[in-house]
């Protein structure tokens, strides 16, 4: 085995062995792009060189730019006082527990916030008080991530775009009905057997429309210009935390320098990271010549497809980690049969899969030690949603890829 090639392995298993101990990723990442630039056998200002063109790249820098973008309006809605009554103002416009149990842990999961289902914890074990704790933590999870599949704010599908190069609206096409077979079952099986208590009668739905639609449109508005009008996400961004702006309940002292800490600098750093480990990759031609001479040995490419989304979602537990190494390593080698899009749309649901269920992935460590819940009896809750959800991509797979 020569160097490079020892070099790129030793760089897949650090990152997956420093997240699996819960090293930040970015410092992960760090640490298996020097490995792997060390072994490279190129010059040390030639792989300078290739970290440089994937700093400036723009698709690099449009995606850290959004990535902190989404998370300072993240930050906004949380801490300007709009998210608890935004919360409380849908329960009460949809006059169904059930339908508010499938609907609060979706919009506070567009906050792109680790461990992000500990805020909707609350809400969840209020309205659902009637329900088991395993059956409460399995509702604050599906309900919170299976949104992860299609939402066009969230990071790891950011990356995933803009690493395989597809327009995110054409990859949500393909994610869409999986989110929607994880939801139906999900529905069925978590919510559809049990009594649940009946909302605060609504007196002016009319006012309290009005509310709702105020409330929701720092998100809704930037949402909807993006995938409708198709103005760019970092404009719509910035009208979104205008909105923000002006609507919320500012605290004390924010000002300029509250905006310039707002921002989860760390996650866009991270996405730099994921694509200077992208483009080092693409300057390594033992990578291919590695997954050729498997499947040369017989090793199926789907089996790779499903092995690599495995190794790394399950072991970190993080998303990110999943999808950016999973997409930089396969998509360059898809056989040219593969179409591109439903290829990448099945990696991005093994990826988000593997790293749902994981043991250590945070939001099931919050939900579960919030609600008192075992982590297998939760998975025993929610694993017909998820497995259909698989389904459905497999299928979309072998019937378009």
């Amino acid at each position: 085995m020569n160097l490079e090639l020892l070099g790129l392995l030793a760089s897949f298993v650090l990152i997956i062995g420093l997240g699996a101990r819960r090293v930040p990723l970015l410092f992960a990442v760090l640490a298996g792009s020097s490995l792997l630039a060390a072994t490279s056998g190129r010059p040390f200002l030639a792989n300078l060189e290739v970290a440089a063109v994937a700093l400036t790249d723009p698709t690099t820098l449009e995606l850290a730019l959004i990535v902190a973008l989404v998370t300072l309006l993240a930050r906004m809605i949380k801490d300007f006082g709009i998210l608890e009554p935004f919360v409380a103002s849908l329960a009460t416009v949809l006059g169904s527990t059930r339908l508010a149990l499938t609907v609060v842990p979706a919009i506070i999961g567009a906050m792109p916030v680790q461990g992000g289902a500990i805020i909707s914890a609350p809400f969840v074990g209020s309205l659902g008080s009637s329900l088991s704790p395993e059956r409460r933590s399995a509702v604050n999870l599906v309900f919170r991530h299976a949104w992860y599949l299609v939402f066009p704010y969230i990071p790891p599908l950011l990356l995933a775009s803009r690493l395989a190069g597809v327009p995110i609206q054409h990859l949500i096409i393909y994610t869409l009905p999986v989110t929607a077979a994880i939801l139906g079952v999900a529905y069925l099986t978590l919510l559809g057997r049990d009594g649940l208590p009946v909302p605060e009668f609504c007196h002016d739905r009319v006012k309290e429309i009005k509310r709702l639609l105020r409330l929701s449109s720092p998100i809704l508005v930037s949402i909807l210009l993006f995938l409708v009008l198709g103005i760019p996400l970092p404009l719509t961004l910035l009208l979104g935390l205008a909105i923000a702006w002006h609507i919320g309940q500012k605290p004390p002292g924010t000002g300029i320098e509250w905006l310039m800490r707002a921002p989860d600098y760390r996650m866009a750093l991270t996405m730099m990271a994921i694509m200077i480990y992208r483009h080092l990759l693409a300057a390594t031609a033992t990578l291919s010549v590695a997954f050729s001479a498997l499947m040369e040995a017989g090793v199926p490419y789907m089996a790779l497809s499903v092995v690599v989304p495995l190794v790394v979602g399950f072991s970190t537990g993080d998303m990110t980690a999943a999808v950016g190494i999973s997409v930089a390593i396969l998509v360059p080698l898809m056989p040219a049969t593969s179409g591109a899009l439903p290829y990448v749309a099945l990696l991005y649901v093994l990826s988000f899969s593997f790293y749902f269920v994981s043991p250590v992935h945070m939001c099931q460590v919050f939900s579960n030690k919030f609600f008192g819940a075992n982590h297998w009896a939760v998975f025993s809750q929610y694993w017909p949603a998820l497995a259909s959800g698989l389904g459905i991509a497999f299928i979309i797979f072998f019937l378009v890829g």
